[in-house]
Formats: structure tokens, sequence, C-alpha cells
């Protein structure tokens, strides 16, 4: 299974979904991490992902944040947005999300570790 995560700070969270990996899914798991919107290239990609997580602040050089790459893939099919979730260290996100109909998408927040990625993502993955 291949998960997509949308991160400007990998260092933050990559051991988090290292130990994740190995300790629930024997390290069979295929994680892809984007610094930014268009290194990852056409929106169409999210079709070869089980689940998509999006930091809402990625780096400064991204055309676009993590609202952006939302707003994308709504525009090119709604349904992914059903195996999505939000990673923010931010308590406004919520909030932002709800405003824009999105009250849907599961948030994890940070600073994350191995147990909570793991509740968070359990449904999607299973």
């Amino acid at each position: 299974m291949k998960i997509l995560v949308f991160e400007n700070e990998i260092s933050e969270v990559e051991n988090s979904f290292k130990i994740f990996n190995l300790k629930y899914y024997n390290n069979e798991l295929e994680i892809k991490y984007y610094t930014n919107s268009q290194d990852f290239g056409d929106i169409t990609n999210v079709d070869d992902y089980k689940l998509i997580i999006i930091d809402i602040d990625l780096s400064v050089k991204s055309a676009k944040d993590g609202f952006g790459i939302i707003d994308d893939i709504k525009e090119y099919k709604p349904e992914v947005l059903r195996r999505t979730i939000i990673i923010t260290g931010s308590s406004q996100v919520r909030k932002k999300l709800d405003e824009k109909s999105y009250n849907f998408i599961p948030i994890l927040q940070k600073p994350i570790n191995y147990k909570e990625i793991f509740n968070g993502t359990k449904k999607f993955l299973t």
C-alpha cells in the first residue's frame, strides 16, 4: 500500500512514520514524501495512493499550501478527499476546514508519534 505525505518538515515526522510502518505493517507500506506541490506533478497521481496526508503549511517554495492541494483534489476527484488526513501543528486548521466544508477530513495534531498515526490511519488502511 502506498501513502502520500505532503510535509515541509519531513525530519519532524519521518521517524514516527518509520516506526508506525515497521510496528504495524511489517515495513510493507510505501510512504512517499513531498515538501511542495509542484514536485508531486499532476494531481491525477493521487489515484496511486491508498491514503493522502497533507500538512497545511508547506515549504515557502511550494506553489500551493495544503488547502490549495485539497482544493485541487476536490476539483479533480472529490471522493479522494474521503481518504485524506490533515496533519498540522495549528489549532486553527479545524475551523478553516469546517468553513470550507471539509469538516469530514480528520486531523492529526503535531507533534505526532507512531501510535497517533496508527490510530488516525487504521480505518483507511484496513
